[in-house]
């Protein structure tokens, strides 16, 4: 069983579509997005396109900012904990998506739980207890134990880390696929593959070109 994961897209369509594109073209079905598809700027064609072909997603955190913010019950909280700066940019971005886009952002759950071929993935941003939490190549071991305990899995993949890692507890593997772009000009676009007929089970980043004419 081989998966590819894909974490934070922050609204980038070109790297979205060189990943998948080499994603199809090395023959994986099985494609999982950890949240954050939106970005500062954007993110309806790279929602769309992952929802067209079928990618199993989850809520990231900012997706979550954006599809409330312009909530009057949301306001008074994100203010406070964004600052106004930050809140207005959350709102232009919420008014420049189309409403089914909002829409279908407000319903994404956090976590998703899924059997393929006889294994059991867990997909979640942040970690299985919260969206705002963080799990990376530091977490604590005992942490990690409590979360593969909350959610029993071969595989567990987490969104929001800042890089990508891998981590193997008590057989269950921990895999964050870290942003899809480091930052805006990058030539190119990261993934994840993970190996569950592999003994041990692994995962490995894979970089891939963005075209040129995308960038």
């Amino acid at each position: 069983m081989i998966l590819a994961a894909l974490g934070d897209v922050a609204g980038n369509f070109a790297a979205l579509e060189a990943a998948l594109v080499d994603i199809e073209d090395a023959g994986i079905l099985t494609v999982v997005q950890t949240g954050n598809v939106v970005g500062e700027v954007g993110g309806d064609a790279a929602l769309r396109s992952l929802r067209e072909r079928g990618v199993v997603l989850v809520q990231g955190l900012h997706d979550r900012q954006v599809a409330r913010a312009r909530r009057p019950s949301r306001r008074t909280l994100l203010l406070r904990k964004l600052g106004e700066e930050t809140f207005e940019t959350l709102q232009r971005l919420h008014d420049s998506l189309p409403r089914d886009t909002v829409e279908f952002l407000a319903r994404l759950p956090h976590m998703h739980t899924m059997t393929v071929d006889g294994f059991g993935i867990v997909v979640c941003h942040g970690s299985i207890s919260r969206v705002t939490d963080r799990i990376d190549a530091t977490t604590p071991l005992e942490r990690l134990r409590r979360q593969r305990e909350m959610a029993p899995a071969d595989v567990i993949v987490c969104g929001g880390s800042p890089a990508p890692f891998s981590r193997l507890v008590d057989g269950t593997l921990f895999v964050g696929p870290g942003p899809l772009c480091g930052a805006v000009g990058d030539d190119d676009a990261c993934y994840t593959v993970i190996d569950l007929d592999s003994e041990p089970r692994r995962a490995f980043t894979r970089s891939v070109p963005i075209p040129a004419i995308g960038r």
